[in-house]
């Protein structure tokens, strides 16, 4: 079950792909709804499905518009799929998952 849509935000349209383990890919808007796709296909192959997003990735989607219109959101609960990822840049997503939103931290306290 992967697949990918586009959808609305506060920066304009944006992209998502999934697989049966969770989000693949978040792309940020590009100029056009062409460009944005070839982005997303880019970093997901995989995805090549245009669907409608299954109820745990719709709830996401939800989730990233709001953060695209308030900075705010607390992404940290979306499921993620980064089995395509190596291991020590999933560590790396993993301990940037855990600050909080509007919070930084350098790439020293991140080590």
């Amino acid at each position: 079950m992967s697949g990918h849509c586009l959808f609305d935000t506060a920066l304009g349209r944006a992209g998502v792909a999934w697989s049966d383990r969770g989000i693949t890919v978040v792309q940020f808007p590009e100029a056009t709804d062409e460009r944005t796709l070839e982005r997303l296909h880019a970093q997901s192959p995989i995805a090549t499905a245009l669907a409608p997003p299954p109820p745990s990735v719709a709830a996401a989607i939800e989730q990233l518009r709001r953060h695209f219109e308030h900075g705010q959101e607390d992404l940290s609960t979306i499921a993620l799929d980064m089995s395509a990822v190596p291991p020590f840049y999933q560590k790396v997503y993993d301990r940037a998952r855990r600050v909080g939103p509007g919070r930084t931290v350098s790439y020293g306290e991140l080590a």
